[in-house]
């Protein structure tokens, strides 16, 4: 299990993959909604390169 922590200071436990990169921000919606986005880059278990975005929203 590999931990990293991003420039916004959320830390990040991860399994394998390989995470290469990580970073995570806020966004203010026009309904005055917060929602957090997150995206991860890595490497899979034979080096090849992949990436994954994910999106919370906070009310």
């Amino acid at each position: 299990m590999n931990n990293i922590k991003n420039k916004s200071g959320l830390l990040v436990v991860v399994r394998e993959p390989v995470p290469i990169h990580a970073e995570g921000f806020f966004v203010m919606d026009v309904d005055d909604s917060v929602s957090q986005v997150a995206v991860f880059e890595y490497l899979d278990e034979g080096g090849y390169y992949g990436s994954w975005l994910g999106v919370g929203r906070h009310t």
